[in-house]
């Protein structure tokens, strides 16, 4: 199958193309920046120019696009651009790959997201800033430090981790021209994980796990989040299994599920926020023996993937990416044959 990859000069849309291609699949991509797509042609069978999902002419671009290559899926990575396709879908020539639209909506506001998982799964105590007066009273209910964020976006936007409520408001002015929403939550210090699920009509049929270990650029950002992953780890957890599971639980139609999440104080793992898409490293899975970009498109031609339910990549697997080299997919115990040692 030929498969279109939209964001194809974005970290997920290149992992997704390496992942098709590997499975050998042809992959076409779009972007509608010419830098994006100079780099994303090194991973792509062809690439092609395409204007933001807001303009007029998407859907006459994108079916031009389809038509002309024999295109048979879409899968839609950017935030932004998911948002507006899911529920629009109907207008494409190729059917597109994402759970129904009413749950893209919700994953991509992270307070409704709050919302929809209260009383199914352990969330971080969480209240919606609007006001001087909520930053006030959100000082009073929760127990700083606090985690201050915008209710929306990828890579960690607008976060950072605060202690008063004068540093609190200072960052909340510094960004007031952008006119987010924002979100104040408990601080969750310890592990930081990904579980992802496919799901097809309802029921989830593979999903694997994986911690963030360090994030690349992470000293450009005052949270130390950028959202672009320097090592991530696979590895089996059970909890996270059983979040994972419950959450598919109350989902319906096909799609990623891509659910975000860190431990609290006490070491247990909270939900931090669900994304309609890849989250964590679609590159990272396939190179421990889980390549779930093919197993969709497994399940779209009618075939069941052979593949575990739960931890189908193998744990203690490392991704090991930095910004101008190719990635790295080693055993973890590999990197003990490059430490210096001063042992003959």
């Amino acid at each position: 199958m030929k498969i279109l990859v939209t964001g194809i000069g974005g970290n997920i849309g290149m992992d997704l193309a390496r992942s098709l291609r590997q499975a050998g699949h042809a992959v076409v991509g779009t972007d509608m920046d010419p830098r994006n797509l100079l780099i994303g042609k090194q991973v792509a069978d062809a690439v092609h120019p395409a204007p933001p999902a807001r303009d007029p002419g998407y859907y006459d671009a994108l079916n031009a696009i389809i038509a002309d290559e024999g295109i048979g899926l879409v899968l839609c990575n950017p935030d932004g651009e998911l948002g507006l396709v899911s529920p629009q879908r109907d207008r494409l020539a190729a059917p597109l790959f994402a759970l129904p639209e009413s749950l893209v909506a919700t994953f991509l506001d992270k307070g409704r997201t709050v919302k929809f998982l209260d009383g199914l799964v352990a969330t971080p105590r969480t209240l919606a800033v609007r006001t001087a007066a909520d930053l006030a009273h959100a000082f009073d209910e929760l127990e700083p430090p606090l985690w201050l964020r915008a209710a929306s976006g990828a890579g960690g936007r607008g976060s950072i981790l605060v202690r008063e409520l004068d540093e609190a408001t200072a960052w909340l002015h510094y960004w007031r021209e952008r006119r987010w929403k924002w979100l104040v939550q408990e601080y969750l210090p310890c592990r930081n994980f990904n579980w992802t699920g496919i799901l097809w009509e309802g029921e989830l049929v593979t999903s694997g796990s994986s911690e963030r270990l360090d994030y690349l650029m992470a000293a450009a950002a005052v949270s130390g989040i950028t959202g672009n992953i320097r090592t991530g780890r696979t590895l089996h957890d059970e909890r996270l299994n059983t979040i994972g599971a419950a959450i598919c639980e109350r989902l319906d139609g096909s799609g990623t599920v891509s659910v975000d999440l860190r431990e609290d104080r006490d070491g247990r793992p909270l939900v931090t926020e669900i994304n309609a898409r890849f989250a964590a490293r679609p590159w990272l899975y396939t190179g421990a023996g889980a390549n779930f970009a093919a197993a969709i498109v497994d399940l779209v031609e009618g075939r069941r993937p052979q593949m575990p339910q739960f931890d189908a990549p193998r744990a203690g697997m490392l991704e090991i990416r930095q910004v101008d080299a190719e990635p790295v997919i080693v055993p973890e115990a590999e990197l003990d044959d490059y430490r210096f040692s001063t042992e003959s």
